[in-house]
């Protein structure tokens, strides 16, 4: 018997950017193949923020939600007239055993307590809002993006960084590494034992071509900046075969 084949995850590719709609899917994509990407989205009541594609894309959105908050206003309507005709029922037995213990007569029924009570407004900021995991609507039929073919959608293929930046991640990747972007800290790589939620970067990887020299200031502001942040600077080249060299800089000091 053959073995089933493991579903695909589906990656949308847009403008050169990959993204994954699919919770269940981004979540496998870091907990089996060690690739943590960024959040990305918008404000819930904000849908202009998506940057849809056309006028119709956000009228539907807007109607849906008015829809969405009218049928809340009217369940929590109709919660509230419950609650207060119980409440209502045990003020005026309450009232009534007071007005007993008084000699008192008729009291106040609960119908007119319910008529003193203002009309129910449930404010727009207090709905709930559903945050689909996925597109709510389907664009146009996908095409199936070839990331070894440069191409619109996807032109990185057959540039010399891109190909050295990839060489570098999956040589990082196939040592157990998890590895997220280090712009924010002046590299190319942020290199982590272990998933970033529970463990600090180790290192932080300049890609750098073997055909580019370096002089002794990059040198020594690379490995200052190792320090100031508490991590080891590595400086990565790959080989025309794929080969990854590594060289560590820690700034010492003087003595």
């Amino acid at each position: 018997k053959h073995k089933s084949m493991p579903s695909m995850i589906r990656i949308h590719i847009l403008d050169g950017k990959a993204f994954v709609w699919n919770y269940a899917d981004a979540r496998q994509i870091r907990e089996e193949h060690r690739i943590v990407g960024t959040l990305v989205g918008a404000l819930a009541r904000k849908p202009r923020q998506n940057d849809p594609s056309t006028q119709q894309e956000v009228t539907a959105y807007q109607k849906g939600l008015e829809e969405n908050y009218q049928e809340q206003v009217r369940l929590a309507a109709e919660q509230r007239k419950s609650l207060l005709g119980t409440l209502a029922e045990r003020i005026a037995q309450g009232r009534a055993k007071k007005r007993q213990r008084e000699g008192e007569e008729e009291p106040p029924s609960p119908s007119k307590l319910c008529e003193l009570e203002p009309s129910f407004v449930l404010p727009q900021e207090s709905m709930m809002i559903q945050l689909p995991t996925e597109r709510v609507y389907p664009g146009q039929e996908e095409m199936v993006v070839d990331w070894h073919v440069s191409s619109k959608d996807w032109p990185y293929p057959g540039q010399p960084d891109h190909e050295m930046r990839y060489c570098i991640f999956r040589s990082l990747w196939e040592k157990g590494f998890y590895v997220t972007t280090g712009s924010r800290f002046g590299g190319d790589f942020l290199v982590y034992p272990g998933d970033p939620m529970r463990f600090h970067a180790h290192y932080i990887a300049l890609c750098v071509s073997q055909d580019t020299p370096l002089s002794l200031c990059d040198i020594i502001s690379a490995g200052r900046l190792g320090t100031n942040v508490k991590k080891t600077v590595l400086i990565c080249s790959a080989g025309k075969d794929g080969t990854v060299i590594y060289t560590s800089l820690q700034w010492t000091g003087m003595q």
